[in-house]
């Protein structure tokens, strides 16, 4: 499969999402409101710019972790105020401390939360730090990330499957490629609805 089929863009940057696969996410984000968004992954930039911009409306902000550049890619994300790009491997001690800090810190304040893993290696860091956020995502399910090993987390850290239907829909007809799926904690359940 050509990899370059499955990009879309957002505001002109490349996103390794389907474009109508941007809404769903929005809607997620929209319900649950975290007033953090840690991006495992940044990868060519659009989907942490779009991130940033579904988020900014209730005061939320992104942190997006990566030690991969690409061209052009830290100046197209320094125009958002609620965006940070940090510089990092995420598999790195400073990554993982950082992102348990920054979780943290919103606990402390009673801030919602939200840990997005977008990246291969990066899995991991999901695996031991999904469970400190309230609303935890992965890209490529079903792909490069089995369906199996996370629904072993979540039974383990009480998550629950959000809005499955609507993402599983999308990758059913794009083939079964590179689809979201989002996990909540139970105590969210009632109020999403």
């Amino acid at each position: 499969m050509n990899e370059n089929l499955t990009l879309g863009t957002y505001q002109g940057l490349l996103c390794h999402h389907w474009n109508d696969e941007l809404p769903l996410v929005a809607n997620v984000l929209s319900a649950v409101r975290p007033m953090l968004v840690v991006e495992i992954g940044t990868m060519y930039g659009g989907f942490a710019a779009f991130l940033a911009d579904a988020v900014k409306p209730w005061g939320g902000r992104v942190v997006t972790v990566d030690r991969v550049i690409y061209p052009g890619l830290e100046a197209a994300l320094a125009d958002r105020e609620n965006l940070c790009f940090v510089r990092a491997d995420v598999n790195s001690g400073f990554a993982v401390d950082l992102i348990r800090t920054l979780m943290q810190e919103c606990s402390d304040r009673d801030e919602r939360t939200c840990l997005y893993a977008d990246a291969q290696p990066g899995r991991e860091e999901f695996f031991s730090l999904g469970h400190l956020a309230c609303l935890a995502g992965v890209h490529d399910y079903g792909t490069e990330v089995e369906p199996e090993r996370l629904e072993d987390w979540a039974t383990e850290y009480r998550r629950l499957p959000y809005r499955h239907g609507a993402f599983e829909a999308l990758q059913d007809a794009k083939g079964g490629y590179f689809v979201s799926r989002f996990w909540v904690v139970p105590e969210l359940m009632a109020d999403l609805g």
